[in-house]
């Protein structure tokens, strides 16, 4: 009886891992946003009682340095949103990304010997969804236009040129032998494909970020299992030669042409007046607890402080492009703090895991992956605040990232899955 328990235990945290994954990405299409926030509002509701149930079977999660990091950044913003007074939207926000947050966390926990084809899937879902997105909106493509903008896949330039960026990165994960060639070529022809999707949106945050999940995944193979291979060196060449592309295409950007290097905050499109102006308005009770995410606080704080016009209007907008600025702003240094430590701990367990990784185990094969898009969206969160949107795509996956290196630097030797079976 405890094995059916066990095992339909593990077939609900996997139906409610593609339920988050298919929201996620389904908000990515501006007419359903109304209709997916409502839904999330429902699947976190189900994710409480999915947690509860969790618990009271006395099962444990393995505190690590990492989670209790997360514990008590999750505990800053519960904090920081009683004592800032902030509204019931911003608390349902806030309340979302914990839930969020810990049941991706319990549901990859809780399927660690079924990784390798649940991952496959989800990365194949989230190829097919994009390229599909990116094809219906290339089809309407007005070269005339200053950047691409897409309907299907939201407005934000920058938003899309992330999606494309993390849609490349899953190509890899998803490139195998046991697919036979076709299904490759088709991979690679994708991957192609979403690479010159994102040159068009002209992102730069996005195109330098994906030359950096390309290198920190480049890495990660070369010195995955402490040797060094032929095929390795082969492949890290590659997987460079597409960063050069990406970046000579940043390069050779009208919106970066004509610029003075000299003059960053007109390089960041002025994010650092925003970052500067929004800090400087913190008095010492923001200083430890922020706004607590009470936008109508902050704004009359940083009109007082005599802030911009330019950097009002992203206030009222709760965007301050930098997901630790706005960390820092809304919930207070100790929510940064452990957030920032966190975050890093796991990319440091996260390659020594690739280093010690066995040949043939599902370690070997994610980490690198990983790795790469946790890489990814932490350089992306350095000029955005995307993965702060709840139940976005880009917030997902840097969830899920964050949430597979804790998983799989936790695992016990016995839980290890063979990659043939994946």
């Amino acid at each position: 009886m405890r094995k059916f328990y066990d095992e339909f235990f593990k077939d609900l945290s996997t139906l409610i891992f593609f339920l988050y994954l298919g929201l996620a990405y389904f908000d990515l299409v501006d007419k359903w946003v109304p209709t997916i926030l409502l839904l999330d509002g429902v699947l976190a509701a189900i994710s409480a009682v999915y947690l509860f149930i969790w618990f009271y079977m006395n099962r444990k999660l393995k505190w690590d340095f990492a989670s209790i990091c997360f514990a008590v950044f999750a505990l800053s913003m519960i904090i920081s949103s009683i004592v800032g007074k902030t509204n019931m939207t911003r608390l349902a926000v806030m309340a979302f990304q914990i839930v969020q947050i810990l049941t991706v966390s319990v549901a990859l926990y809780s399927i660690s010997d079924r990784l390798g084809p649940v991952m496959w899937w989800a990365g194949l879902f989230a190829v097919v969804f994009i390229s599909f997105g990116a094809g219906l909106s290339l089809l309407e493509f007005d070269k005339t236009k200053y950047w691409l903008r897409l309907e299907f896949l939201g407005t934000g330039t920058n938003s899309a040129g992330a999606n494309f960026g993390i849609a490349l990165l899953l190509c890899l994960m998803l490139l195998r032998r046991k697919n036979g060639i076709w299904v490759n070529l088709c991979l690679i022809a994708l991957a192609i494909f979403l690479l010159y999707a994102q040159t068009l949106t002209k992102s730069r945050t996005a195109q330098l970020s994906t030359v950096l999940g390309f290198v920190v995944w480049g890495l990660s193979v070369l010195v995955r299992g402490k040797k060094i291979s032929f095929k390795s060196i082969a492949l890290c060449f590659v997987i460079l030669a597409i960063g050069f592309v990406v970046l000579y295409a940043f390069m050779t950007s009208d919106r970066v042409q004509g610029k003075t290097y000299a003059n960053l905050d007109e390089l960041t499109g002025r994010r650092i007046t925003i970052w500067k102006e929004s800090m400087a308005a913190m008095g010492n009770k923001e200083f430890f607890f922020g706004f607590g995410g009470n936008t109508e606080r902050m704004m009359e704080v940083c009109e007082e402080a005599g802030a911009s016009k330019h950097t009002l209007s992203f206030v009222s907008w709760h965007f301050l492009h930098n997901i630790y600025v706005q960390i820092y702003v809304d919930y207070g240094i100790f929510a940064l703090v452990s957030f920032v430590l966190g975050s890093i701990y796991l990319f440091l367990k996260g390659f020594v895991g690739v280093l010690s990784s066995e040949k043939n185990t599902i370690e070997r094969r994610l980490l690198p992956v990983a790795l790469s898009l946790a890489s990814f969206l932490t350089a992306q969160n350095m000029m955005e605040s995307l993965s702060l949107y709840i139940g976005g795509a880009e917030q997902m996956v840097f969830v899920t990232s964050l949430a597979l290196l804790y998983v799989l630097t936790n695992k016990k030797d016995k839980d290890v899955c063979p990659l043939a079976d994946s």
